[in-house]
């Protein structure tokens, strides 16, 4: 996967434009397992669309448990911000507060789940206003997506029909990788290849990693577990996703019957997010089949209209008003008007005064066993399953556009 330097800190003034975002997400027990323990979700927030993947540990009971918590927990959160929180903090916020849940859930005296834990990928798409500034390298974005993960849940950006990996994994494998321990190609069965260095729910501190991408009409924005990426190509998703034949609908389907294909060793969750040029909508469709639209960017909503309306009527409705006592205050007076004699001038007013890294996850016995895979923290046993067929591109990844940090008031 190329980098991109789609960052640049050179701007233009922005332009009106209008777009349409579609959605689509498949939620699947895949083959062999007997749980779903994936759990997704888009829902439409005060700060904007928000989309989440959360994949339960399979390795423990209560998989499906963590990652209902941290999804309810994250959408809750976000529902309840002002719109013009600032992004990035609302997502480091919202994956600290799905951590503690999910903790205080698994120390609850008689909790059966008391090692539970889970994965998270999230998305929030905000659009790129009329007020707003635009990066000159991508001066057709419409939509700013933020994007906070803990795992090994991914986030991939088709831009111009290839496929961009924005996340970097948690796990003993990526460190390895990074640390050139070993090849990508022995990365692909490598028997630690599920366990995790980060994840919700087994240390009272979590560090999210935050990116972010500016979306293009024609670009789509895919979320997923690694029931997925760990069993399909990338290049064979990029096919699918990349394809300008296919809706989103269509897309997520074919998603899924590959992975299922691959044999279906695991959950599979699916979120995706396309720009298109047309009215300015968001529409979307959930795993069952149904289809709805929300409101409406790139122009007034109807509440807005409604009150610049009665703002004005207002408005009129004070000047009549003055004009009438200024007539009714001439009529009455009986004295002959005379010059005001020169004001005093007045006096001058009085001025008045002027989170720490995570160091990774105690490691939890497995099958009776404990786990010490290689890596530079003590790591997560993801999944009890035999170890994954990981898929490594051999493309590069894709830098964040915007480091992992609490971000500036400009943004």
């Amino acid at each position: 996967m190329g980098s991109t330097a789609r960052g640049s800190n050179l701007k233009l003034p922005a332009k009106p434009k209008q777009f349409a975002i579609s959605f689509a997400e498949r939620c699947d027990r895949g083959i062999v397992r007997e749980e779903n323990q994936d759990t997704v979700l888009r829902t439409t927030t005060p700060l904007g669309e928000l989309l989440i993947v959360a994949d339960g540990l399979g390795g423990y009971q209560g998989g499906a448990v963590a990652s209902h918590i941290a999804v309810d927990s994250v959408s809750a959160y976000f529902a309840g911000l002002p719109a013009d929180y600032l992004p990035a903090m609302a997502i480091r916020e919202s994956i600290i507060r799905a951590n503690a849940e999910i903790l205080s859930a698994a120390s609850a005296p008689g909790s059966l789940y008391a090692h539970m834990g889970s994965t998270v990928v999230m998305a929030l798409l905000q659009p790129i206003g009329a007020n707003q500034e635009r990066n000159l390298l991508a001066p057709d974005a419409v939509i700013k997506a933020w994007i906070g993960h803990v795992g090994d849940s991914r986030a991939y950006h088709v831009h111009d029909r290839r496929l961009y990996r924005v996340t970097r994994d948690h796990s003993a494998v990526q460190a390895m990788l990074d640390r050139n321990l070993i090849t990508p190609e022995q990365a692909r069965n490598h028997p630690d290849s599920s366990v995790l260095t980060r994840s919700l729910g087994h240390e009272a501190e979590v560090d999210p990693d935050i990116d972010s991408a500016l979306l293009e009409p024609g670009d789509s924005l895919l979320l997923c577990s690694d029931g997925l990426w760990g069993y399909v190509d990338e290049l064979a998703i990029e096919a699918v996703v990349a394809n300008p034949a296919h809706d989103v609908e269509t897309a997520s389907a074919a998603l899924l019957e590959l992975a299922l294909t691959a044999g279906g060793h695991d959950n599979v969750g699916i979120e995706i997010a396309r720009i298109a040029n047309g009215s300015s909508k968001i529409a979307g469709s959930s795993s069952s089949g149904a289809f709805r639209t929300t409101q409406m960017f790139g122009k007034l909503r109807p509440i807005e209209i409604l009150g610049v309306a009665l703002l004005a009527i207002a408005a009129i409705g004070a000047l009549a008003y003055l004009a009438y006592l200024e007539h009714w205050f001439h009529r009455s007076s009986k004295t002959p008007q005379i010059a005001p004699a020169p004001s005093q001038p007045l006096a001058a007013p009085s001025k008045g005064p002027a989170l720490t890294p995570q160091s990774g996850p105690a490691a939890k016995p497995k099958n009776g066993q404990a786990v010490q895979p290689s890596g530079p923290s003590t790591p997560v046993p993801h999944h009890d399953a035999p170890a994954k067929p990981q898929q490594n591109s051999t493309r590069p990844q894709q830098k964040p556009v915007t480091p992992p940090v609490t971000p500036s008031e400009d943004d």
